[in-house]
């Protein structure tokens, strides 16, 4: 992927959206992954919980 090989970042873009790897369901399940929280529940966040 990009991060790996770099390159143009307009043509990683333009595939990444063609692949529907930006699609809500893609980033959400990311996100959800990332932040620990389920996917249906990722927004708000809670008060306090993105505090250090």
């Amino acid at each position: 992927g990009y991060p790996a090989r770099g390159g143009n970042i307009e043509q990683w873009l333009s595939g990444a959206m063609d692949k529907g790897w930006l699609a809500p369901a893609s980033l959400h399940a990311s996100a959800a992954a990332v932040l620990g929280r389920p996917a249906d529940r990722l927004w708000p966040v809670p008060p306090g919980s993105m505090s250090g």
